[in-house]
């Protein structure tokens, strides 16, 4: 999978939580956690308004740290 498809189906994935009204990311308890105040300001009776444009900026980095196919060792049979 390459970085677009990934963030194609991220953003898939978020759409289809938004349709049953679910954080799917948990995007209020980051925000929580990381700004409490912006949390407060911009939630509504403990529920962070989610729209399709609130997921703004996806970015995926994905890293192959090893392609290569790796070969099993098996213990030799002459003992």
């Amino acid at each position: 999978m390459n970085e677009q498809k990934i963030t194609e189906e991220i953003r898939d994935t978020f759409a289809k939580g938004l349709k049953r009204k679910m954080d799917i990311f948990h995007l209020s308890e980051v925000l929580y956690r990381k700004n409490p105040g912006a949390w407060k300001k911009l939630t509504k009776e403990g529920v962070l308004p989610l729209q399709k444009d609130s997921l703004a900026k996806v970015e995926v980095e994905v890293r192959i740290e090893n392609a290569q196919k790796l070969k099993l060792k098996l213990p030799s049979s002459n003992q």
